[in-house]
């Protein structure tokens, strides 16, 4: 089995623990409902996140028949309170747990409620307790999947490694009981039943990566032809290289991002006649739709693509060239859910997104080269900080050239063409570390980068103009791992991502 299939086998197979783990779940849920002689407290709806996100888990209660407390009871002896404490294997995989009311108690106003949030993968706790005579719990009678009471939130590690976080809740602390106390179901008297599940750690998702094997592609249009093509790559090895289609010499490649949320980069096109921006659904080589998303006006640029509301879907950031305006789409599909400008500067060219310190815009200046960066919270610039002077340079591509889960960048000069990397800190505003990398030979510039090995740091990607040659430098730092050709296609230009 080569990477590739290892890769994408894995992500099915952490997809599919969801699906199993629920159902097994729902199973267990009939099967005690039918022998009706415990009530159940569940963790349910196995769910999975990128490291350094939120996931929601559900904390169910389900209200079985014939037991000590429940909806066929006396109003004295309905479920008005629980307990529950949770721990997490392994723990370093979870940085911070909270919970909240959901479901059934969302709107309910709590006698007593206390969330013991958990740092660091230490075991968590929550209790609530609601008045009979005010807010009684509407729990679903003869109910075989349960009623949602709480909402368990899980700030996944950034450096959590792929693969399942079992959670499990200690069956010697958790309860349901009446309001007064009186009555309580816990584990060590019989009558109630603890579940755990899991949530799932998927692979980091990489710039432009159409297959989803965790490996950056390239996407290459033609001159000539207007054709667009896409290599799937593995390291320096193009896999597979295929001509997508000829969409009409109006039609310009402008970005690519996963605006789906399958895991899977999309294309972005431009008609540079009627300014229409499109959106290609993609599947690895395949074009599956096309779709328009907007007709842009001429003076609006397509800046790229980035995920700032982490819902798994990028976003995509355009600049108007005339007054300096920075737009961000949260983007579902081809769909904007929302619009906002979160920056004007007319001196300054938006040219890279990012982690630098939090989801950000980095800005560069027209006249000196000058950079800032912008961080971007709730659709709004909140803080922006410089970068230290670039002049004689271009930003060319931001990445994580040293594995450290911040981003950082790649300048090269005008005149002479030395490729710079600057290795920001976790702020991402303060350079660590800028060190020239190497110098091309004549005609030679970098167009762009992503992660081509999949070994968590970013490499550079070259083009030549007049020979027509693409080359990849794979990044350590701020030195040159490997270099080589990869090919010499005349025509054909890459997308930098």
């Amino acid at each position: 089995m080569n990477r590739t299939d290892a890769m994408n086998r894995m992500v099915n197979m952490l997809r599919n623990s969801t699906l199993i783990a629920a159902a097994l779940l729902l199973s267990a849920f009939s099967a005690r409902s039918a022998a009706a002689a415990q009530d159940v407290l569940a963790l349910g709806g196995s769910v999975g996140g990128m490291r350094g996100t939120n996931v929601v888990v559900p904390v169910i209660v389900l209200d079985a028949s014939g037991t000590a407390l429940g909806v066929d009871q006396p109003s004295a002896s309905r479920i008005q309170a629980l307990g529950l404490r949770v721990t997490f294997s392994p723990s370093s995989s979870v940085r911070g747990v909270t919970f909240r009311r959901a479901g059934i108690t969302a709107a309910k106003t709590p006698l007593y409620e206390r969330s013991m949030q958990a740092q660091s993968g230490a075991p968590t706790g929550y209790a609530m307790s609601f008045a009979q005579s005010t807010n009684p719990l509407g729990f679903t009678p003869g109910s075989t999947t349960g009623d949602v009471i709480a909402e368990m939130v899980i700030t996944l590690a950034s450096n959590a490694p792929s693969g399942p976080i079992t959670m499990t809740i200690d069956s010697s602390s958790a309860m349901l009981s009446n309001q007064a106390g009186t009555i309580k179901e816990t584990v060590a008297n019989g009558r109630l039943l603890v579940y755990g599940n899991t949530v799932t750690v998927y692979p980091p998702k990489v710039r432009s990566d159409l297959n989803a094997d965790g490996r950056t592609d390239i996407v290459l249009q033609n001159s000539s032809t207007s054709a667009v093509a896409v290599w799937l790559m593995n390291d320096n090895t193009i896999i597979e290289g295929k001509v997508v289609t000829t969409p009409g010499a109006d039609w310009q490649l402008v970005a690519t991002g996963d605006l789906d949320g399958d895991r899977k980069a999309d294309i972005l096109m431009r008609n540079n006649s009627t300014g229409a921006l499109s959106w290609w659904q993609m599947n690895g080589s395949a074009r599956l739709s096309a779709t328009t998303i907007a007709i842009l006006p001429a003076v609006w640029r397509v800046v790229g693509t980035y995920d700032f509301n982490h819902d798994g879907r990028d976003d995509l950031v355009l600049q108007n060239d005339s007054t300096g305006d920075v737009a961000l789409w949260l983007m579902s599909g081809a769909t904007a859910a929302s619009t906002a400008i979160v920056a004007t500067d007319a001196t300054s060219r938006a040219v890279a997104l990012g982690n630098f310190g939090g989801d950000a815009i980095v800005f560069e200046s027209k006249t000196d080269q000058s950079l800032y960066r912008s961080l971007v919270v709730n659709s709004a610039v909140t803080t922006s900080s410089p970068i230290a002077n670039a002049t004689g340079m271009n930003v060319k591509s931001a990445g994580d050239y040293d594995g450290d889960g911040d981003d950082d960048l790649a300048v090269q000069t005008f005149d002479t063409r030395t490729v710079t990397v600057r290795l920001l800190a976790s702020d991402g505003y303060t350079v660590m570390t800028s060190a020239a990398v190497a110098t091309p030979v004549v005609d030679w510039r970098v167009v762009g980068g992503g992660d081509y090995d999949g070994n968590g740091r970013s490499d550079l990607l070259l083009h030549n103009s007049q020979t027509n040659g693409i080359a990849q430098w794979q990044m350590n730092g701020t030195a040159i791992a490997r270099g080589w050709n990869i090919a010499t296609m005349a025509g054909w230009k890459p997308l930098g991502n």
